[in-house]
C-alpha cells in the first residue's frame, strides 16, 4: 500500500521498539501528524521512507502497561487486522497475517488486561499487533480509521478506544460486501456458524467485537468517551466537521463498501450515545 516516497531522500536508520501491542508502527509506512491549531485534525502520512530500519519487539518492555491502555491499544491491533481482512487490496499474505493476529487478540487480550504481568498473554499480543501491522501495511484500513481519526483530534478519545467504539457499528455497515469474510472473522473470534445463513453467520463478527469490548470495560458510545477526556460531544455543533474530515480520510477508499458523507453521518449517530434513536431522528431532519 505505501507509495514510493516523494521525498528528497531516505530518513536517517531508525530502530523501532514498540512500548505497546497496538499500533504496529515499527512495521508500518504511517505516520499521523495531529494539527491543534483551530479545529483539531489528523492528518495521515504513508511512504515508504517512513518503514523503520529495524525493529525490536520485547513483550517485557509492555509488562506494566496499565490495563486501560493495553486495552485500548489492543483493540486498535484488532481493528488494524479486522480492517485489513476486509480491504479492497487484501490478498491471500494479508489475510493469513489477519486472521492469525485477529485469533491471538480475541484469546490473549482479556488475559493481558487482566493481568499485565501474564508474559504468554503479552507475547502473544507482541507477535499478534506486529502481525496486524504487517497485514495493513500492504492491504490499508478503511472507515474505522477514517472516522476515528477525527473523533480523537476533535474530543481527545485515544485513538484505540475511537477505534474500538466505531469497530463493531463499521462492521455492520460493512456486511453486505464481507459476508464471507464476516463469517471468517466470526469463527477465528471462536462463534459457532453450524447451520446458520450467510448473513447470520457473518453479523456473528461485530457481535463478538461488543462482546470483547464490553468485557474489557471499553466505552462504547463517543458522548461517553468524550466526557472521559473532559470533552462534550455535541452532534448538532460537530457532525459536520467530522463528516468532512472522515470523508477526506487518506484510508476511506480502501472501504469494502463505498462509503458517502450521509452513510458516516449515519455511523456516527448510531455510536453517538446511549440513546441512538433520537439522534438517528436528527439525522433524518438534517438541513
Amino acid at each position: 500500500m505505501p507509495k514510493p516516497s516523494t521525498g528528497p531522500k531516505p530518513i536517517p536508520y531508525m530502530a523501532a521498539i514498540p512500548t505497546t501491542a497496538g499500533s504496529g508502527s515499527e512495521c508500518t509506512a504511517a505516520a499521523v501528524v495531529t494539527n491543534t491549531e483551530g479545529r483539531h485534525t489528523k492528518m495521515t502520512i504513508m511512504d515508504a521512507h517512513l518503514l523503520p530500519s529495524m525493529a525490536v519487539v520485547d513483550p517485557m518492555i509492555m509488562i506494566d502497561l496499565p490495563p486501560a491502555l493495553t486495552s485500548a491499544t489492543g483493540l486498535d491491533a484488532l481493528t488494524h487486522s479486522v480492517e485489513a481482512y476486509i480491504a479492497r487490496e487484501a490478498n491471500d499474505y494479508t489475510n493469513g497475517l489477519a486472521l492469525g493476529s485477529i485469533r491471538l487478540i480475541f484469546k490473549y487480550l482479556p488475559r493481558a488486561v487482566a493481568n499485565g504481568r501474564d508474559l504468554e498473554a503479552r507475547e502473544r499480543m507482541a507477535y499478534a499487533q506486529t502481525m496486524a501491522g504487517l497485514a495493513f501495511n500492504s492491504a490499508g484500513l478503511g472507515l474505522v480509521h477514517a472516522m476515528s481519526h477525527p473523533l480523537s483530534a476533535t474530543y481527545d478519545i485515544p485513538h484505540g478506544a475511537a477505534n474500538a467504539l466505531l469497530l463493531p457499528w463499521v462492521m455492520d455497515f460493512n456486511l453486505i460486501s464481507s459476508m464471507e469474510k464476516m463469517a471468517d472473522i466470526a469463527v477465528t473470534a471462536g462463534e459457532s456458524i453450524a447451520g446458520l445463513s450467510d448473513r447470520a453467520a457473518a453479523a456473528l463478527a461485530p457481535k463478538a467485537v461488543r462482546q470483547l469490548t464490553d468485557d474489557l470495560g471499553v466505552m462504547a458510545n463517543i458522548t461517553d468517551a468524550a466526557a472521559a477526556r473532559g470533552r462534550t460531544a455535541d452532534f448538532k455543533a460537530d457532525i459536520d466537521g467530522l463528516v468532512q474530515d472522515a470523508v477526506n480520510d487518506v484510508f476511506r477508499p480502501f472501504n469494502p463498501r463505498n462509503s458517502n458523507a450521509e452513510d458516516i453521518r449515519g455511523i456516527y449517530a448510531r455510536c453517538w450515545s446511549s440513546n441512538t434513536l433520537e439522534l438517528i431522528e436528527k439525522l433524518k431532519n438534517h438541513g
